[in-house]
């Protein structure tokens, strides 16, 4: 399975941040992976610095330091367990730590929250990126918002996590490149733990999809007013993670750490 090239830097960056240790600061060198070091030699391939967002996620070592690239082989229970991968590699803003005590920043940088919580800011990652390099930005959980949770031909019913005590949907806007914000009309201290599972698993939708990729591939015409709806089906269908998009549609920009391939029938 074929996947860009930003893609393909996804999955040594990922051991990357694994084997450094969060024990010192926040560290500000970092070491190529040995598979792309050829890449960025030849001009095909930023370096190491210029593919990382300006904080990121650094996993402290647990046991031992990792190694690059490997087969990790995992067992599925039949065609119903689709999201078996995703409980060990899942791609959300936030999530759960590996003993489930607490909540986590991931692909978002950390979040506030007004005294009555209410009112949640949710702040991204200076410089985060998409699989083609693109930038990832609160426009990316905007679209998501206002082209697909209130889209009721994609999202018939809000889900309950998105809806106010009297029905209504929260509201989501841009604070800033790196700020969205949601408000809710009563206090809501469990959107943390929402986001959490909102990784476009379990047919449901993430909660941020790439806007850029959808803008410049959705031409509507007169003749076909349902342009619009059908592609922004085909950027993101429920029920597969951007991990899986990316391995079953490379095109269609994603955040994985690393790509997922099945094995060729003989």
């Amino acid at each position: 399975m074929r996947l860009d090239r930003y893609a393909r830097a996804t999955m040594p960056i990922a051991l990357l941040l694994t084997l450094l240790d969060t024990a010192s600061a926040q560290p500000t060198k970092f070491s190529e992976a040995p598979m792309l070091a050829e890449q960025v030699k030849a001009g095909k391939l930023p370096p190491v610095e210029k593919r990382l967002p300006a904080d990121p996620l650094v996993v402290p070592v647990v046991e031992r330091t990792g190694q690059y690239g490997g087969v990790w082989r995992r067992a599925f229970l039949g065609p119903a367990d689709a999201n078996n991968y995703v409980r060990v590699v899942y791609d959300a803003l936030v999530r759960f730590s590996p003993d489930g005590a607490k909540i986590e920043p991931k692909i978002a940088a950390g979040w506030e929250s007004s005294k009555d919580f209410r009112v949640w800011t949710i702040k991204l990652r200076q410089g985060a990126k998409w699989s083609d390099g693109a930038p990832f930005t609160a426009d990316d959980i905007v679209f998501w918002y206002h082209d697909v949770l209130l889209n009721k031909d994609l999202v018939p019913a809000i889900p309950s996590w998105m809806r106010n005590a009297d029905g209504t949907t929260a509201t989501v806007e841009k604070v800033s490149p790196t700020a969205v914000r949601w408000t809710y009309k009563q206090p809501n201290t469990l959107l943390l733990t929402a986001l959490a599972n909102q990784d476009g698993g379990d047919r449901t939708y993430a909660a941020f999809l790439p806007a850029h990729y959808r803008r410049s591939s959705t031409r509507p015409t007169p003749r076909r007013k349902t342009s619009t709806r059908s592609s922004v089906r085909r950027a993101s269908r429920p029920g597969r993670s951007s991990s899986r998009r990316a391995t079953r549609r490379p095109r269609i920009p994603s955040v994985p750490r690393w790509p997922h391939g099945r094995r060729r029938r003989a």
